[in-house]
């Protein structure tokens, strides 16, 4: 369950990051745990991360199927004083191993490196890593857990954002009305260019949602 929140708290983040609001669908969410249990308890809970995402799938990647990569550069306030000059060269050789080096640096692992001829051994905390997400994603990491969005807005699933903002008023009205839960309501709109699309398309799942026994376009009478 650990790893659920994990990746559903990154998820999130990701997704604010991206800028795309909440209630408009994004089509896939790629994520990863550090250890086989917690991959599997991903792949057990991955409808309810993607309702809790709005995201239309959910994808659990396993060691090898990586989806961010790692830009690899040398921490000057640790190394400049231990090494000096010695630095550029350090920084090339970071670059030339940038995927070894990164595995050791996420599993915390000290990092042999030769230089100029010289072995070396960085600490983890003398590297730092910066996540680089593939195009179109919006991804984050941390201590092992990944959270990878796609972020890619068809018009199909901006036309269910529109949808589902329109519930949410329908909802907030309910409510301003002092409805109960189960009271039954007539609905009648208004609408025009995309709001109009989306309720042709999406008008009968805001009916059932809505509770609304009777819902068309126009003014419905009493």
């Amino acid at each position: 369950m650990r790893a659920v929140l994990k990746v559903v708290d990154l998820g999130r983040s990701a997704r604010a990051k991206s800028g795309v609001k909440t209630r408009t669908p994004l089509p896939l969410l790629l994520v990863t745990a550090p250890t086989p249990l917690e991959r599997e308890g991903l792949r057990h809970f991955a409808p309810e991360i993607a309702e809790e995402l709005n995201v239309k799938e959910v994808r659990v990647l396993e060691p090898g199927e990586e989806v961010l990569r790692h830009r690899v550069l040398p921490n000057l306030k640790l190394l400049g004083k231990k090494y000096g000059k010695l630095v550029p060269k350090i920084r090339e050789a970071l670059e030339r191993e940038r995927e070894r080096v990164a595995a050791l640096a996420l599993k915390g692992e000290a990092i042999p490196l030769e230089v100029e001829g010289q072995a070396l051994t960085l600490l983890p905390e003398e590297v730092l890593l910066e996540a680089q997400a593939p195009e179109g994603y919006q991804a984050l990491e941390k201590d092992g857990y990944v959270a990878a969005l796609k972020v890619e807005v068809t018009e199909d699933l901006r036309l269910e954002g529109l949808a589902r903002d329109l519930l949410r008023l329908l909802q907030q009205a309910r409510k301003e009305m002092g409805l109960k839960v189960s009271d039954r309501i007539r609905v009648g709109y208004q609408a025009e260019g995309p709001y109009l699309e989306a309720l042709r398309r999406h008008g009968r799942w805001i009916a059932e949602e809505a509770l609304a026994r009777a819902f068309g376009r126009g003014s419905l009478g009493v």
